[in-house]
């Protein structure tokens, strides 16, 4: 039996982005003896574009893809591009993670940014740069939505024995 390949729609990324995380997660531990919060950031990039790419009928993918090359694949306006490049806090000269392409055209349709641990701080500056990507982008365009994925450890309650 086959399996059909998935349309993009939020819920499908989302529920893509959890399988992959947990099939590179069970990797870890397995091959690696280590914790997914311990893996390079790398990693889980690649594992959740490769799942992408064999999932999704519609989606290729550039890692670690230059910020201004990226908007300006996305047709984004040169004196917005100059705006990022000259705002230090947003790393406009700097890479993203994982850019999802469209397969027709091969645009830029969602970005990735990858973080082990879940410091605000981190978390915050990649978090206004994707905002400001969202915002920059003409309206309409898949690149309003992007994502930042986030490791972060999770108390389990203790196992009680069945009596």
């Amino acid at each position: 039996m086959t399996e059909s390949l998935l349309k993009s729609s939020s819920g499908n990324r989302l529920d893509a982005i959890m399988k992959a995380l947990t099939h590179a997660s069970n990797m870890a531990l397995e091959h690696c003896d280590m914790p997914l919060s311990r893996m390079p950031e790398y990693f889980m990039a690649v594992h959740v574009a490769h799942h992408f790419a064999n999932a999704f009928s519609n989606f290729g993918y550039r890692m670690e893809a230059s910020v201004k090359e990226t908007l300006i694949d996305a047709g984004v306006e040169e004196d917005e591009i100059n705006a990022l490049l000259e705002n230090e806090q947003l790393r406009g000269n700097g890479r993203f993670d994982l850019i999802l392409r469209t397969g027709r055209r091969g645009v830029p349709a969602h970005v990735l940014e990858f973080k082990r641990g879940s410091r605000s701080d981190h978390l915050f500056k990649d978090l206004v740069r994707l905002a400001y990507v969202s915002r920059t982008v003409r309206e309409g365009s898949r690149l309003e939505t992007n994502y930042l994925v986030f490791t972060t450890k999770v108390k389990r309650a203790p196992a009680h024995d069945a009596q």
